[in-house]
Parts: structure tokens; C-alpha cells; sequence
């Protein structure tokens, strides 16, 4: 897969969409509304930071921040001077 850089998540330029999939899902959920945890971890699913991969099994996040995860060491290491700024 393309690495992005790891500069920002690849959804986060659509905020349409977030608003999109939060309506469809408080329907399918008979009117229920969503809290928006429940929000963020359906439309910003846990993905690796250099090459969008979705593998949990594969997944670890950042040992400083837990707010980046990376599928292996060598994504880990490609990502590490853009993510350390």
C-alpha cells in the first residue's frame, strides 16, 4: 500500500461523511443516537499510520502517545521523525 506519511488520517478531510455515517447508523439502530466515541471508532477505524492497513492482530500503538498505531517496526521506524515532531 502507499504510505501517506502519517500526516493525518485519510478520512479526516470528509467531515460529510462522518455526519453521513452517524445518521445511517443511529437508523439501523432503531433512533438510538450515537455517543461520539462510539462515532470516532466507526468512522475513524484503528488503522496503521504509514500504510492504512485495518489488521488488529498486526496493530500496536505508540509506546509515548497510544494515539498512532503501526502494523510493524518498520513502519514504526519509517514513521518515527515525522511522528516525533
Amino acid at each position: 500500500m502507499k504510505s501517506t506519511g502519517g500526516r493525518h488520517h485519510p478520512l479526516s478531510g470528509h467531515p460529510e461523511r462522518s455526519s453521513q455515517v452517524r445518521a445511517l447508523l443511529e437508523g439501523a439502530l432503531g433512533g438510538g443516537e450515537l455517543g461520539q466515541f462510539e462515532t470516532d471508532v466507526l468512522v475513524y477505524p484503528r488503522l496503521c499510520a504509514v500504510c492504512l492497513s485495518g489488521d488488529e492482530a498486526a496493530l500496536s500503538n505508540c509506546a509515548d502517545c497510544a494515539g498512532v498505531a503501526y502494523c510493524s517496526q518498520e513502519h514504526r521506524d519509517e514513521d518515527a521523525e515525522l511522528h516525533a515532531k
